[in-house]
């Protein structure tokens, strides 16, 4: 299913960085919400690349595949 949130995402961006066991979470301000969404950062350890970093947007979607950006406060 592809997401249907418009062009605008309606979410964060967010840097996500990985080294080794250690995951990240940059906003663009520079401040770390590693604590604030954690299922982020544990999803990032899941993979099996121990290295990298990925910029994008976050956001939540429902089962209806619409992003519900209240959820992400």
């Amino acid at each position: 299913m592809k997401p249907n949130c418009g062009r605008h995402r309606d979410g964060f961006r967010i840097r996500v960085e990985r080294s080794g066991d250690r995951v990240r979470l940059i906003t663009r301000g520079g401040y770390d919400w590693t604590k604030r969404y954690p299922w982020i950062a544990e999803a990032a350890l899941k993979k099996r690349t121990r290295q990298f970093a990925i910029d994008g947007e976050t956001v939540i979607l429902g089962d209806d595949g619409i992003c519900y950006f209240n959820a992400l406060h």
